[in-house]
């Protein structure tokens, strides 16, 4: 979200320029969290990020301070957890997926949170913020009622992907996610559970499988060879995941893309 274009917003992959087991793993800065020129801005809903913060030593992006920016709770996550956790349950994030960038529309309310946080920040700066943040945001609706209609036309109801990346595009689109390839979040697939989704898959006649792009596409050719009807397919779920995906538009186009074709 290049809400001051080059103002403030820098994106670094993981080391070696690769992404790791999940997106969130990467190194997500906005500006950069011990040094930043407009006093530090941290805005997120994972919860690994307080380790983060204190590993960058740099008070003005703590909690209770304006560098901190907690978009989570405005954003209506899906998948809040209740009651205990343990570690038998998988990788449970308590306060809800965090892979709400992968919803448009939720991507432009975040927007304006963003934009109007900067604007406290950075006030000689403000409208650009707040002007960029409502671009955005309008341009994602736009191209939502149309992304929904073609999404419609697919006939694509349910897809199965290995890890719950895709949820908020799913559940933004009104595609139901019967199954996912792993266990439990962050559970390699085992046979067993691969015999379940087999069964899933032919019951509830799946048409698609989708694969976030840094995961082990190979898990699928079981389901395939047994279920031969069900088409399989290897996806980016964020900017700069693939060649040519250069912004939100992009990625969002290629899921869509990706869902409705035919092969």
């Amino acid at each position: 979200m290049a809400l001051g274009s080059d103002l403030v917003f820098k994106w670094r992959p993981a080391e070696g320029g690769k992404y790791k087991a999940c997106i969130w793993q990467t190194e997500y800065i906005y500006g950069d969290v011990r040094n930043d020129p407009l006093r530090g801005k941290i805005g997120g809903i994972a919860s690994w990020l307080p380790s983060i913060l204190r590993g960058a030593r740099n008070p003005k992006v703590m909690p209770g301070n304006p560098g901190y920016l907690e978009i989570g709770p405005s954003i209506e996550p899906l998948e809040v957890h209740t009651g205990a956790i343990t570690r038998a349950e998988g990788d449970v994030h308590p306060f809800g997926n965090p892979h709400f960038t992968l919803d448009p529309i939720r991507v432009g309310k975040a927007a304006l949170l963003v934009a109007e946080r900067l604007g406290q920040i950075d006030t000689p700066h403000a409208a650009i913020y707040l002007v960029n943040a409502e671009k955005l945001k309008g341009r994602m609706e736009a191209k939502s009622a149309t992304w929904t209609q073609r999404l419609e036309k697919s006939r694509i109801k349910k897809i199965i992907t290995y890890h719950k990346t895709l949820t908020y595009f799913l559940d933004r689109f009104h595609i139901e996610n019967p199954a996912i390839l792993e266990p439990k979040p962050g559970i390699p697939p085992t046979s067993g559970h691969i015999l379940e989704v087999i069964q899933i898959v032919r019951n509830q006649s799946v048409p698609l499988i989708l694969i976030e792009n840094y995961f082990d596409p190979t898990v699928t050719h079981r389901i395939v060879e047994q279920v031969p009807s069900v088409r399989t397919a290897i996806v980016p779920v964020a900017v700069g995941g693939a060649p040519g995906i250069k912004s939100l538009d992009d990625l969002y186009e290629t899921l869509v893309a990706t869902i409705e074709a035919k092969k």
